[in-house]
């Protein structure tokens, strides 16, 4: 599997939640490749990539449950007004609990500001992680325990069908870390989307002739206390 983890050396992360990271990702994108190999999916007609988190959380929530204790979708909490949290994980030692708000957005080659357009979505997630407190999740998990909230963004890269893909793993990492808001992220992994035996980074619907060439995958760590 062609992948990178960055870890911003500014902002570093527990161990653990760190290494939970890695895992989580590696085997949700694992996920993705199989769904392709394994025939699961026709790419030529329904490419995972198209219908955004409500196809993909389908890979990723496996992912979860093989990287903890438990694992839950749609957790709600501060039941009178009703909010939720996309995932729920409690890790195999049943000592640190994970909150996961998990969103996708599409990187398009014909976006004129790309980082502009993330940015946006950037902090829509991250700001569902930065309201929580113990209290506001009291009465859904243990808050003896030591808990995380974590932002999960997951954006295909699309690109022309002639560009090499170096040459658009660079642009994505330069537009990233050349962010002034996007270069606060507390992890980030780019993917390359393999085209054997099964071609993954086929796009059926763009007239304009691209393809997925990666996906990255950023996101900040919150350790929720009083």
């Amino acid at each position: 599997m062609n992948l990178r983890f960055y870890f911003n050396e500014n902002n570093l992360l527990d161990k653990k939640v760190e290494s939970f990271i890695r895992n989580i990702s590696k085997d949700f994108l694992t996920n993705l490749e199989n769904s392709v190999f394994d025939e699961f999916l026709d790419v030529e007609c329904d490419n995972p990539f198209e219908y955004r988190e409500k196809t993909l959380t389908s890979f990723f929530f496996p992912a979860l449950l093989s990287n903890s204790k438990g694992a839950l979708m749609e957790l709600v909490y501060e039941k009178k007004s009703k909010n939720f949290l996309d995932f729920y994980a409690l890790d195999k030692s049943g000592t640190c609990s994970y909150l996961i708000e998990f969103k996708q957005r599409f990187w398009k080659k014909t976006n004129k500001d790309v980082s502009a357009k993330l940015a946006t979505k950037w902090d829509e997630v991250n700001s569902q992680i930065k309201k929580l407190t113990k209290k506001a999740v009291t009465t859904c998990i243990d808050t003896g325990k030591t808990i995380y909230g974590i932002s999960y963004l997951v954006v295909p890269v699309l690109s022309p069908l002639e560009r090499e893909n170096k040459e658009t793993r660079k642009m994505v990492l330069d537009s990233i870390n050349n962010h002034e808001t996007l270069k606060d992220y507390d992890w980030m992994t780019i993917y390359e989307i393999p085209t054997e035996p099964y071609d993954l980074s086929f796009n059926p619907y763009d007239e304009d002739k691209s393809k997925y060439s990666h996906v990255l995958l950023i996101g900040k760590v919150k350790k929720i206390q009083d």
